[in-house]
Protein backbone atom coordinates (compact mmCIF):
# COMPACT_ATOMS: atom_id res chain seq x y z
CA UNK A 1 0.00 0.00 0.00
CA UNK A 2 1.22 3.59 -0.99
CA UNK A 3 1.68 5.59 1.92
CA UNK A 4 -0.78 8.14 0.42
CA UNK A 5 -3.59 5.49 0.19
CA UNK A 6 -5.75 5.78 3.16
CA UNK A 7 -5.98 3.67 5.84
CA UNK A 8 -9.85 2.52 5.88
CA UNK A 9 -11.03 0.95 9.24
CA UNK A 10 -14.28 -1.43 9.53
CA UNK A 11 -16.79 -0.95 12.59
CA UNK A 12 -19.59 -2.69 13.53
CA UNK A 13 -21.71 -2.63 16.24
CA UNK A 14 -21.12 0.13 19.46
CA UNK A 15 -22.45 0.44 22.60
CA UNK A 16 -22.35 1.39 26.11
CA UNK A 17 -22.51 -1.92 28.52
CA UNK A 18 -19.60 -4.42 28.03
CA UNK A 19 -20.11 -7.36 25.69
CA UNK A 20 -18.19 -10.50 24.28
CA UNK A 21 -18.56 -10.00 21.05
CA UNK A 22 -15.05 -9.28 19.10
CA UNK A 23 -16.16 -6.76 16.74
CA UNK A 24 -18.30 -4.74 19.10
CA UNK A 25 -16.71 -1.73 20.75
CA UNK A 26 -17.53 -0.03 23.65
CA UNK A 27 -18.30 3.58 22.82
CA UNK A 28 -15.91 5.51 24.92
CA UNK A 29 -13.21 3.35 22.78
CA UNK A 30 -14.76 4.54 19.95
CA UNK A 31 -14.29 8.08 20.77
CA UNK A 32 -10.71 7.84 21.59
CA UNK A 33 -10.01 5.78 17.94
CA UNK A 34 -11.89 8.97 16.45
CA UNK A 35 -9.58 11.46 18.15
CA UNK A 36 -6.53 9.55 16.86
CA UNK A 37 -7.91 9.62 13.59
CA UNK A 38 -8.57 13.16 14.13
CA UNK A 39 -5.27 13.75 16.03
CA UNK A 40 -3.35 11.95 12.84
CA UNK A 41 -5.43 13.59 10.04
CA UNK A 42 -2.47 16.49 9.07
CA UNK A 43 0.00 13.22 8.78
CA UNK A 44 -2.13 10.16 7.58
CA UNK A 45 -4.64 9.25 5.82
CA UNK A 46 -7.65 7.18 7.26
CA UNK A 47 -11.20 6.83 6.62
CA UNK A 48 -14.10 5.25 8.79
CA UNK A 49 -16.25 3.15 7.67
CA UNK A 50 -19.35 0.86 9.04
CA UNK A 51 -20.69 -2.24 8.12
CA UNK A 52 -24.28 -3.81 7.96
CA UNK A 53 -25.92 -0.66 9.05
CA UNK A 54 -27.08 -1.27 12.83
CA UNK A 55 -28.98 1.80 14.70
CA UNK A 56 -25.82 1.92 17.27
CA UNK A 57 -24.11 3.62 13.86
CA UNK A 58 -26.22 6.45 13.80
CA UNK A 59 -27.41 6.91 17.32
CA UNK A 60 -23.58 6.55 18.72
CA UNK A 61 -21.06 7.54 16.07
CA UNK A 62 -22.97 10.07 14.41
CA UNK A 63 -22.45 13.06 16.79
CA UNK A 64 -19.29 12.13 17.65
CA UNK A 65 -17.94 12.05 14.16
CA UNK A 66 -19.72 15.66 13.87
CA UNK A 67 -17.83 16.90 16.58
CA UNK A 68 -14.82 15.65 15.15
CA UNK A 69 -15.43 17.01 11.99
CA UNK A 70 -14.78 13.44 10.60
CA UNK A 71 -16.71 12.16 7.70
CA UNK A 72 -17.13 8.33 7.39
CA UNK A 73 -18.85 5.43 5.24
CA UNK A 74 -21.87 3.20 5.96
CA UNK A 75 -22.40 0.18 4.22
CA UNK A 76 -25.63 -0.96 4.52
CA UNK A 77 -27.62 -4.32 4.31
CA UNK A 78 -30.42 -3.13 2.66
CA UNK A 79 -32.84 -6.30 3.25
CA UNK A 80 -31.99 -5.25 6.72
CA UNK A 81 -32.82 -1.77 6.72
CA UNK A 82 -36.40 -0.95 8.57
CA UNK A 83 -36.87 -5.09 8.81
CA UNK A 84 -34.27 -6.30 11.76
CA UNK A 85 -34.51 -5.20 15.25
CA UNK A 86 -31.63 -2.64 16.14
CA UNK A 87 -30.72 -1.76 12.24
CA UNK A 88 -31.64 1.59 11.29
CA UNK A 89 -34.62 2.51 9.31
CA UNK A 90 -34.78 4.81 5.87
CA UNK A 91 -34.88 8.34 8.17
CA UNK A 92 -32.10 7.39 9.69
CA UNK A 93 -30.02 6.60 6.28
CA UNK A 94 -30.98 10.03 5.06
CA UNK A 95 -29.60 11.65 8.44
CA UNK A 96 -26.17 10.11 7.54
CA UNK A 97 -26.52 11.54 3.93
CA UNK A 98 -27.34 14.78 5.62
CA UNK A 99 -24.80 15.06 7.89
CA UNK A 100 -22.07 14.50 4.70
CA UNK A 101 -21.18 10.62 4.96
CA UNK A 102 -21.15 8.64 2.36
CA UNK A 103 -23.55 5.66 2.05
CA UNK A 104 -22.91 2.28 0.12
CA UNK A 105 -24.25 -1.27 -0.33
CA UNK A 106 -23.15 -4.24 2.00
CA UNK A 107 -25.40 -6.96 -0.05
CA UNK A 108 -29.02 -7.60 -0.03
CA UNK A 109 -28.88 -10.46 2.74
CA UNK A 110 -25.52 -10.35 4.14
CA UNK A 111 -25.24 -13.61 1.89
CA UNK A 112 -21.15 -14.60 1.18
CA UNK A 113 -21.15 -13.58 -2.17
CA UNK A 114 -18.31 -16.39 -3.22
CA UNK A 115 -21.12 -18.80 -2.01
CA UNK A 116 -24.03 -17.51 -4.34
CA UNK A 117 -24.80 -19.14 -7.40
CA UNK A 118 -25.23 -16.73 -10.53
CA UNK A 119 -28.96 -15.70 -9.97
CA UNK A 120 -28.29 -14.97 -6.48
CA UNK A 121 -25.03 -13.05 -6.74
CA UNK A 122 -26.73 -10.37 -9.39
CA UNK A 123 -29.67 -10.49 -6.97
CA UNK A 124 -27.47 -9.30 -3.70
CA UNK A 125 -25.47 -6.96 -5.64
CA UNK A 126 -27.81 -4.90 -8.03
CA UNK A 127 -31.14 -5.03 -5.63
CA UNK A 128 -29.43 -3.64 -2.54
CA UNK A 129 -27.97 -0.92 -5.12
CA UNK A 130 -31.31 -0.28 -6.85
CA UNK A 131 -33.16 0.44 -3.44
CA UNK A 132 -30.46 1.85 -1.25
CA UNK A 133 -30.08 4.06 -4.44
CA UNK A 134 -34.35 4.85 -4.52
CA UNK A 135 -34.52 5.65 -0.71
CA UNK A 136 -31.75 8.05 -0.62
CA UNK A 137 -32.02 9.87 -4.13
CA UNK A 138 -28.02 9.71 -5.03
CA UNK A 139 -26.26 6.96 -6.78
CA UNK A 140 -24.14 4.26 -5.21
CA UNK A 141 -20.91 3.17 -6.54
CA UNK A 142 -19.67 1.36 -3.64
CA UNK A 143 -19.51 -1.99 -2.29
CA UNK A 144 -18.37 -3.72 0.87
CA UNK A 145 -18.70 -7.55 0.76
CA UNK A 146 -19.67 -9.10 3.35
CA UNK A 147 -17.40 -11.11 5.88
CA UNK A 148 -14.83 -10.14 3.72
CA UNK A 149 -15.19 -12.59 0.79
CA UNK A 150 -14.63 -12.29 -2.82
CA UNK A 151 -12.93 -13.77 -5.65
CA UNK A 152 -12.20 -12.88 -9.35
CA UNK A 153 -16.02 -14.10 -10.41
CA UNK A 154 -17.42 -11.78 -7.60
CA UNK A 155 -15.33 -8.99 -8.51
CA UNK A 156 -16.38 -9.48 -11.96
CA UNK A 157 -20.03 -9.70 -10.73
CA UNK A 158 -19.37 -5.96 -8.69
CA UNK A 159 -18.10 -4.11 -11.78
CA UNK A 160 -20.99 -5.78 -14.16
CA UNK A 161 -23.50 -4.38 -11.65
CA UNK A 162 -22.02 -1.14 -11.75
CA UNK A 163 -19.92 -0.23 -8.80
CA UNK A 164 -16.60 1.49 -9.37
CA UNK A 165 -15.34 0.65 -5.75
CA UNK A 166 -15.10 -2.53 -3.72
CA UNK A 167 -13.68 -2.79 -0.72
CA UNK A 168 -12.68 -5.74 1.43
CA UNK A 169 -11.05 -7.33 4.30
CA UNK A 170 -7.61 -7.82 3.25
CA UNK A 171 -5.24 -5.31 5.13
CA UNK A 172 -3.53 -3.00 3.06
CA UNK A 173 -5.18 -3.92 0.05
CA UNK A 174 -5.20 -1.01 -2.41
CA UNK A 175 -5.06 -1.87 -6.52
CA UNK A 176 -7.24 -1.40 -9.49
CA UNK A 177 -8.42 -3.85 -12.03
CA UNK A 178 -9.77 -2.01 -14.96
CA UNK A 179 -12.13 0.10 -13.44
CA UNK A 180 -12.82 -1.53 -10.43
CA UNK A 181 -11.05 0.22 -7.13
CA UNK A 182 -9.91 -2.80 -4.66
CA UNK A 183 -9.98 -1.18 -1.18
CA UNK A 184 -8.63 -3.55 1.87
CA UNK A 185 -10.03 -2.99 5.48
CA UNK A 186 -8.75 -3.19 8.97
CA UNK A 187 -11.28 -4.58 11.15
CA UNK A 188 -11.15 -3.03 15.05
CA UNK A 189 -12.41 -5.37 17.52
CA UNK A 190 -12.72 -4.30 21.20
CA UNK A 191 -8.88 -5.62 22.45
CA UNK A 192 -7.24 -3.07 19.62
CA UNK A 193 -5.77 -0.22 22.42
CA UNK A 194 -5.34 3.80 20.80
CA UNK A 195 -2.03 2.94 20.75
CA UNK A 196 -2.29 -0.14 18.34
CA UNK A 197 -4.01 1.86 15.80
CA UNK A 198 -1.73 4.83 16.12
CA UNK A 199 0.41 1.89 15.14
CA UNK A 200 -1.65 0.78 12.09
CA UNK A 201 -2.12 4.27 10.98
CA UNK A 202 1.73 5.04 11.11
CA UNK A 203 2.48 2.12 8.94
CA UNK A 204 4.52 0.48 11.26
CA UNK A 205 6.47 -2.75 9.66
CA UNK A 206 6.13 -4.76 12.31
CA UNK A 207 2.44 -4.48 12.09
CA UNK A 208 1.31 -4.23 9.04
CA UNK A 209 3.63 -7.36 8.40
CA UNK A 210 1.53 -9.19 11.34
CA UNK A 211 -1.94 -8.32 9.86
CA UNK A 212 -0.85 -9.57 6.45
CA UNK A 213 0.09 -12.80 8.38
CA UNK A 214 -2.84 -13.50 10.36
CA UNK A 215 -5.02 -13.14 7.12
CA UNK A 216 -3.48 -15.12 5.02
CA UNK A 217 -3.61 -17.99 8.11
CA UNK A 218 -6.91 -17.07 8.35
CA UNK A 219 -7.85 -18.04 4.57
CA UNK A 220 -5.53 -20.93 4.63
CA UNK A 221 -7.38 -22.38 7.67
CA UNK A 222 -10.81 -21.59 5.63
CA UNK A 223 -10.22 -23.50 2.45
CA UNK A 224 -9.18 -26.32 4.93
CA UNK A 225 -12.68 -26.50 6.79
CA UNK A 226 -15.34 -25.06 4.29
CA UNK A 227 -16.94 -22.08 5.10
CA UNK A 228 -19.52 -23.82 7.48
CA UNK A 229 -17.05 -25.34 9.86
CA UNK A 230 -14.75 -21.70 9.98
CA UNK A 231 -17.82 -19.86 10.71
CA UNK A 232 -18.72 -22.12 13.76
CA UNK A 233 -15.24 -21.64 14.86
CA UNK A 234 -14.94 -18.37 14.30
CA UNK A 235 -18.25 -17.47 15.95
CA UNK A 236 -16.96 -19.61 18.72
CA UNK A 237 -13.63 -17.34 19.53
CA UNK A 238 -15.14 -14.11 18.35
CA UNK A 239 -18.25 -14.36 20.78
CA UNK A 240 -20.81 -14.28 18.02
CA UNK A 241 -24.30 -14.73 18.51
CA UNK A 242 -27.50 -14.62 15.91
CA UNK A 243 -27.87 -11.34 17.33
CA UNK A 244 -24.65 -9.75 16.32
CA UNK A 245 -24.30 -7.67 12.69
Amino acid sequence: MAADTPIHLIFHELGVEPRPYAYYVPIHQFQQYVQKVRAGAQSTQACLTFDDGHDSNRSYALPMLADAGVRAKFFLVAGWIESRLHFMNWAGVRELIDQGHEVGSHGWSHALLTQCSDSELRNELARSKETIEQKIGQPVDAISVPSGRWNCRVRQAVHDAGYTRMYTSDPFLSRTNGQLALRGRINVTQNMSPADLGRILKRDFSVVASMRAKHAAKASLRRVLGEAAYHRLWAAVAGYSDDDA
